[in-house]
């Protein structure tokens, strides 16, 4: 809805929409980081912000596209690591020639830091930066918001409650024993109906890949990448295409690169409909198009069903092997005969786009460059694969999986390894029942350990913040029962400054802010929070207001008076004792009804 907003009100060209990844990205109806700012993943890996910003340059419709945008909406931020951030904002100020951060671009950045965060290089190796830790994070946005309301699994609460118990890593046994009861299959499943797998690890997710392609009865086509460069390339170790890919018929596959020409996005999940060539892929369009799909199905089916590898297993061989050192495949798209055969493959589409449609599938590209120092100075090596922009997609890994929603899915908790991994697995459906867990067991010595104390103050900040602007707008507004309500909790306030090693005065304190009712006892630090004060006569007075001193984790801000009787923020040091604050009403609390109705 805020990008639609966006658009109606500055055109649609004037909004980019992007997230780091290709599920992210169609969730929203945008593309990746990548695609938006016409660059492949190696060359942001690779480049200096200064190097990226040239090459963007060089790319006219990259670079009129970033130049036009006046809006970025930027979902799953929280996969973007704080360096990486950063460098996001720099690149976009050198190609858009403006010294703002972002270039001056109007930012909408959403996420959830306790999915998952940035990945780190390699397993053990030290935690990544969140995106908030960035040098600009602070500089980019002129309000932050907390939502609380989970829309996806609205309709049933139960669910929305495990999952609030997984996000934070503070387990319960009662919840672990919901998620126990999960080990069954998934109600009502049909026999057609096939799950998506979720797994932690890619080795995980190769097993069961090949499990689904080899069952039996079943023929096969396998297409080999062309590959040119120096033998075991990191490349080719690390490309999601693998060198060779076999497919049948029916396979579910997933892109493994954008390709804008054919408005597929890396992440977007299809399934094999058969093979054609380029020249019989012609006809059926020109002649099947009155009737398109069903007679163009069909008729990829019956090649499906007639195609026998084995017949012309050697003359497909020597059609595939075009690897003689030196000698670039034909044609740029790899293979150049118009009779050479290519997987057909079912995607979906919203039905403004048209639905449901079949693509003739053709060779994709990937580059690196990699540069060593040696006695003769500095040696660049290049290397290129080229291959079908596919890759097996009957499960897929949690990371990969972040920004989907699936119907059904069967998820295996074995090998959890890092933070948010569960919450992000689990939180994929709407339902308990539309979901089958494997490896339940396993949790038991790990879930207590997934927590993440960073995010924890972070959220705990966000939370101050939100519930103190929502308190100011509510009194500011005029909302008497809000003014009257919260005079009410002031006078029955107590706030303590308390030693960090008195322990037997916490005990004491928690007593105490029990048995006050109805307010409740929070021990929470705050942050921009204030309550109205009452003038000599002791008439409620929303203009004006009495600071509260608390500490933030982030910041400090106090709420003073203005001659002309407008509120501002004024940022002060905070100190290193901590307050325990009593009678304050929680946001949404049944004991403060209609608070926030006007705010809102």
């Amino acid at each position: 809805e805020i990008i639609h907003q966006l658009q109606r009100k500055s055109g649609v060209e004037s909004v980019g929409a992007v997230a780091p990844t290709g599920l992210a990205a169609i969730a929203i109806g945008g593309v990746t980081m990548h695609a938006w700012l016409g660059i492949s993943g190696t060359e942001w890996d690779e480049k200096s912000p200064e190097a990226l910003a040239r090459t963007i340059d060089s790319r006219p419709k990259a670079k009129a596209r970033v130049e036009k945008a006046k809006h970025l909406v930027l979902d799953e931020v929280s996969y973007l690591s704080g360096p990486a951030f950063d460098k996001l904002a720099w690149v976009l100020s050198l190609v858009r020639k403006q010294t703002g951060t972002f270039g001056g671009l109007h930012l909408v950045a959403t996420g959830d830091f306790y999915q998952l965060g940035p990945i780190a290089s390699n397993r053990g190796a030290e935690a990544v930066p969140y995106a908030f830790e960035g040098l600009v994070w602070e500089h980019a946005f002129e309000r932050r918001f907390l939502l609380e309301d989970s829309f996806r699994t609205r309709g049933d609460p139960e669910w929305t409650q495990i999952l609030a118990e997984v996000r934070v890593g503070r387990v319960s046994e009662a919840t672990l024993e919901a998620l126990r009861a999960m080990e069954r299959p998934i109600p009502g499943l049909s026999e057609n109906s096939i799950p998506i797998q979720i797994c932690p690890t890619r080795a995980q997710v190769e097993t069961k890949n090949e499990l689904e392609l080899n069952e039996p009865g079943r023929r096969f086509w396998s297409w080999e990448a062309v590959d040119a460069g120096e033998p075991g390339a990191k490349l080719f170790a690390e490309c999601p295409s693998p060198d060779v890919l076999t497919l049948r018929r029916g396979a579910y596959v997933v892109m493994t690169k954008t390709m804008p020409e054919w408005k597929l996005l890396n992440g977007m999940l299809g399934q094999v409909m058969g093979v054609a060539s380029r020249r019989n892929w012609q006809i059926m369009v020109e002649r099947d198009e009155p009737t398109y799909p069903p007679r163009k199905e069909e008729a990829i089916q019956a090649w499906g069903q007639a195609y026998s590898p084995e017949e012309d297993k050697e003359a497909r061989r020597l059609q595939l092997r075009e690897r003689i050192v030196g000698v670039a495949p034909r044609g740029p798209k790899g293979m150049s005969s118009p009779d050479f055969e290519w997987p057909v493959v079912r995607f979906s589409f919203p039905a403004s786009e048209g639905g449901p449609r079949n693509v003739l599938m053709q060779m994709a590209r990937w580059d690196a460059h990699t540069f060593t120092l040696g006695p003769g100075g500095k040696k660049g090596e290049k290397s290129v694969r080229r291959q079908l922009p596919l890759a097996l997609g009957w499960a897929t890994t949690i990371h990969k999986a972040q920004g989907l929603s699936a119907s059904i899915c069967v998820v295996d908790l074995r090998q959890i390894f890092a933070p948010g991994q569960l919450y992000v697995a689990l939180s994929r459906v709407s339902s308990r029942d539309q979901m089958q867990l494997i490896g339940v067991e396993a949790l038991t010595a790990t879930v207590q350990m997934l927590s993440q104390p960073k995010v924890d103050v972070f959220q705990q900040a966000l939370e101050a913040e939100t519930w103190g602007r929502t308190v100011r707008q509510a009194a500011l507004s005029g909302n008497t029962r809000a003014i009257v309500t919260l005079q009410k909790h002031k006078q029955r306030e107590e706030v303590e400054e308390v030693d960090e090693d008195d322990d037997d005065d916490d005990d004491d304190d928690e007593e105490e802010g029990d048995s006050t009712d109805p307010a409740l006892f929070l021990d929470v630090e705050l942050n921009d929070t204030f309550f109205p004060a009452v003038d000599d006569e002791g008439t409620e007075d929303p203009t004006r207001s009495e600071g509260l001193e608390d500490l933030s984790p982030m910041k400090r801000v106090r709420l003073h008076d203005q001659d002309s009787e407008e509120w501002s923020l004024e940022k002060v040091p905070y100190p290193m004792k901590r307050k325990r604050i009593f009678g304050l009403p929680t946001p949404g609390s049944d004991t403060v009804p209609n608070l926030f109705t006007r705010a809102r």
